[in-house]
Parts: structure tokens; sequence; C-alpha cells
């Protein structure tokens, strides 16, 4: 529980040597027997049931004291021969006293309640004590923890982990967090042609991770591969005349069902063609060739195709 605050401030105005010393004494001892309280701060736990002094190196009171001090703090002579600022203390606990010499000739005292404040590492030790004008919980330190480095945990998509150590001497604690950022992403091995480029599609091809226990593949499209008419199987139409060589034709060797007809060359019927349309053959002095891809008769300046017909 939170105790009420003493705060005195007493302006002594008195003789101080330029090199005094002081003390907070209690019970018989001589002043040079207690401790020694600097100008400036000065922490003492004060008990209840003590009376205490702030006196300089001989103990006489310096001389000059106002003739009443407020408690926590006030002047009493003679008790134990000793003369200064006497405190009876009501209220049991640390105290800061603290001492200011501005001018030679005056010495400012100035005394409050403080708390003491303890940092607990994870062991339960107290490692440093601060002190408080308000009283506060003890304030629990916890694990002090080390760099944290990596358990080489990570996988192509999920983070690992990373664990620190506790560095509390006698603490053999740890901590896992996760490794944020450390997937190590895929590592795709050759890509390999999954055969299923058409003649005019260019179709995949398939990589697999290489990293060890990873079955992750990746497909993308297998430029330039497709694989283009094959025609290699020509079967003869049985379509000659003797005007002319007949045609053979062959499917893609793919499968894809597009067909190629070309000239079958040297299968032009034996004979003479005496007529065409009933036109004497001596009389038609007939020339042929091929025009739009179809082979062509003319004949005194009228044009057939291999059955006969007139060609418009």
């Amino acid at each position: 529980m939170k105790k009420n605050l003493f705060t005195l401030l007493a302006i002594i105005t008195c003789f101080v040597q330029a090199h005094a010393a002081y003390h907070l004494t209690n019970g018989p001892q001589m002043p040079w027997e207690s401790p020694v309280l600097n100008l400036g701060s000065n922490i003492f736990e004060l008990t209840a049931s003590d009376e205490y002094w702030i006196t300089d190196d001989d103990g006489d009171g310096w001389g000059g004291f106002g003739s009443s001090l407020s408690l926590p703090i006030e002047k009493k002579e003679g008790t134990l021969g000793v003369g200064g600022l006497y405190i009876e203390v009501t209220d049991p606990g640390f105290y800061e006293i603290i001492l200011e010499a501005p001018e030679s000739k005056t010495l400012i005292v100035s005394m409050h309640r403080v708390y003491k404040v303890d940092k607990i590492d994870c062991l339960g030790n107290v490692v440093e004590s601060i002190y408080s004008l308000t009283d506060d919980d003890d304030i629990l330190l916890g694990h002090s923890w080390s760099e944290y480095v990596s358990d080489g945990d990570a996988t192509c998509t999920v983070d690992g982990h990373k664990t620190a150590h506790c560095t509390v001497e006698g603490c053999d604690a740890t901590d896992q967090v996760t490794d944020q950022g450390s997937a190590l992403g895929h590592s795709w091995g050759e890509y390999i042609l999954d055969g299923d480029q058409t003649c005019t599609e260019d179709g995949h091809k398939t990589a697999s991770c290489t990293r060890e226990g990873c079955a992750a593949t990746n497909q993308i499209v297998a430029e330039g591969a497709a694989l283009g008419h094959a025609f290699t199987n020509y079967i003869y139409n049985n379509d000659a005349t003797k005007l002319a060589d007949g045609t053979e034709t062959a499917e893609c060797d793919h499968g894809c069902g597009t067909t190629d007809t070309r000239t079958a060359v040297g299968t032009m019927l034996p004979g003479t063609v005496t007529a065409v349309n009933g036109v004497d053959a001596k009389k038609q002095h007939a020339k042929k060739y091929i025009e739009n891809g179809m082979l062509i008769i003319e004949v005194n300046g009228v044009k057939y195709d291999v059955t006969g017909r007139v060609v418009k």
C-alpha cells in the first residue's frame, strides 16, 4: 500500500565549515562512527523505533539554529550529548535526505519519504534497486533474449522459425518465433516437354522443384515447340489420263487429319489423244500447262481440264 509522503525543507543559517562532514547518528555512537551524509542526495532506511540526528564531525549542532522545526525533523539539544537536527520517524521506510550548502554559512536540509523499487530478473534475483516518490510495484525484468538465430526449418512456401536464448546466467529458457519472410521459394529444375504440342500449337513443358521434400511443379508454354505438319505416306488417287499425270494424297503423320495432295509424276496413261470434244487431235495442236493449281489443256485457244470440260 502507498504511504503518506513526508516532506520538509529546513533552511538553517549557521556556521558551516568549508570541508565539514555530516553524519546521520542514532544510538550512543559518536558522529564520526555514523554513516556519512554527503552534500546532495542521501538515501537511508529509517525505523520508527530509532531517533536520528544530523550532526557535523564534532557533533556540536553548529549553533544558531532556529527555536523549532516541524516534524518529522526538529531541533533538539542535549540528548545523548549530541546537538543538531533531530529526526523522529513516525513512518518507517526509506527517506531521501538532501544537503545543500550554496553559501558558506547556510546549510539547507530537505527530507522526504521515498519507496524502494526492485528490478527483478527471470530467476527472481534483484539486479538493481531504484527509489521513487510513489509506492510502485517491483519491476519484473523477465528474460533477456539473445539475438534470434534461424532454426533452418523454412520451406519453399512457409516461413520457418528463429530461436533466442536467455542471457541471464543460470537460465536455460529459450524463445521461438516465426522468422518472417524466411520462406525459401521454389527452385525449379530443368523444364521437360509434356508432349502435348500439336502441328499448330506449341504445347507445354514442366519443371519440378529441386528442394528436398518439395513435390511442387511448374508448367509453362513451350515456345516454338509446335510440330508442324508431316506428310510421308502418299496414296495414288488413280486419276491419271492420257493427257496428264494423276494425283496422290497423304494424311498428316501426326494424326491431325490434315491432308496434302500432289501430282503423281509419271502416271499419265499411255496412248495418243485423237480428239478432244470431237475435234481431230491432229488439228488441235494442244498445249498443256498448270493454271491456278489445275492442269489445263488448251486446244485452238479453248481451255479444257483433264476430263475434257471447258474451263472458263
